[in-house]
Order: C-alpha cells, then structure tokens, then sequence
C-alpha cells in the first residue's frame, strides 16, 4: 500500500488543495519500509488523481480537502483519511492503528479491498492478545485498555491476522495460528549485512541493539545493529518478527 500525506514545514498541510509536497510512504503489513517526496501541484481535482495513479498511490491522509476534490478521488477508488496533523510519521502510526478520525465520516473510504469477506472495507474494533509458541506475550490491547480500530481487508493488518477478523461476527472470539507468511514474512539472510566501520563516519559510538535508516535513491530503510566490532558494524533490516510464528486471540468488539 502506498498513502501519501501534503506537507508544508515538515507537518501535515490543513489545506489540501494548497500543497507543494507531498510526502508518500509505502506500507507493508503496518510497517513503513520506504518514504520519498514529491514536488506536487493540485491544480485541480482531475489532475490530482491522475498524478496519484500514476504513482500508485493508494490514499492520502491529509487535514481537510474540498468535496470537489474529495468526490473525484473516492470515483477513482483512492482512500481519503482526514483529521490529521503535526508529523507527517506519527500521522502515519496513528492511521496504522485506527486513531485519525474522519469528521463525520464525510470523506471515509476504505481503499482497495484486498482481501474478500463480510467484514471487508468495514470499520472495525477489535481486543487482542499476541504470543509466540512458548506463551510469552509480545503484544496486547488487552494491557494497554485501548482496542484496535482500524478499515478491515485492505492491507493495514498482517495478513493473516486479516483474514480472520474479515470473516468474523461482533462478540466473537477466535484463535488464530499463524506462520511467518502471513505475519511479517520469512528472514531473509541477506538483509543481514556487515559494513567497515572506516566507511560509516560519526558511527563510532553506536552500539549492538540500536537502530538506524539508511536512504538511498529515494528509498529509506529501518536497520537494527546486531553485532559491532573495532573494525566492523553488522546490520539486520528484517523486521524483528520476521521468521516467526505467532498466535493471536482476537475479540471482534464492532463492526461499522
């Protein structure tokens, strides 16, 4: 999925229809694996949408928008989330886990519904509990006391987790196993790759377990240091579950 945000300053732009940038994010199972800018004119609501499909562009997040401008991009099946401001990456996060609101929902719309069931393109609201196969915990709206809110079958959950929640009825409650497929994918070996200090100048002091982006043509990527040495620095840019199996309990709290 990707979802672009207008951008003035650094922050989300309130006005649309005013925005020189626009700031596009592609998104992989609630992830951000890359982010570029663009230099962007809206000189009017056709125009818009075609530079959106040309890119590919799936939705945008964005502060207010005319009808106009909204009404031709819902037509031309492009999400519209408004509500946002201030950073563009933690609108982002709060889209991810259901917290922008669409004033009385004039300009919701779902986006392109990728996986099919009764639930699809619905709002939903959803309690969870999330444990590897040893039992530990490693996530839990149960914990925090806030549900999960988010659009159901259009690519912002894990998949697998997706699947199960788009076929269920409010008041259910469904355990799910799921393998690294449909969670965060298989580890790939060659994501893990080691650097020469000397090349990495101002690196010097970093240590095993923080993380870095590195960006190149456009593309940034999120990289954890696993192992550091005098001379050498050992990057992994798997997502820290990938690989690994994982089991939710999932309570379908609402469905609108």
């Amino acid at each position: 999925m990707r979802l672009a945000i207008p951008c003035i300053d650094g922050v989300v732009n309130q006005c649309f229809e005013e925005t020189k940038v626009l700031k596009v994010y592609d998104i992989e199972n609630r992830v951000t694996v890359s982010v570029y800018d663009y230099d962007f004119s809206c000189d009017d609501a056709e125009a818009v949408a075609e530079f959106l499909l040309n890119e590919q562009i799936n939705g945008i997040i964005c502060g207010e928008i005319t009808q106009e401008t909204c009404e031709v991009l819902i037509a031309k099946d492009i999400a519209i989330y408004s509500g946002a401001e201030g950073d563009p990456d933690k609108a982002i996060e709060q889209l991810m886990f259901g917290d922008i609101i669409t004033p009385e929902g004039e300009y919701d719309h779902t986006g392109e519904i990728q996986i099919e069931g009764p639930n699809a393109g619905r709002f939903v609201r959803v309690h969870y509990k999330g444990t590897f196969n040893d039992g530990s915990v490693f996530d839990s709206s149960y914990e925090r006391e806030q549900p999960l809110e988010y659009t159901c079958g259009v690519g912002l959950m894990i998949q697998g987790f997706d699947k199960a929640v788009v076929e269920m009825m409010p008041g259910e409650v469904r355990d799910v196993h799921l393998m690294p497929a449909e969670a965060y994918g298989e580890y790939n070996p060659a994501a893990v790759i080691t650097y020469p200090l000397s090349s990495l100048p101002g690196l010097d002091a970093i240590q095993i377990g923080q993380q870095v982006s590195s960006s190149m043509m456009g593309i940034t990527t999120v990289m954890t240091v696993i192992a550091k040495d005098d001379e050498t620095v050992t990057f992994d840019s798997n997502h820290e579950m990938a690989g690994k199996e994982l089991n939710f309990t999932i309570e379908l709290l609402e469905v609108r």
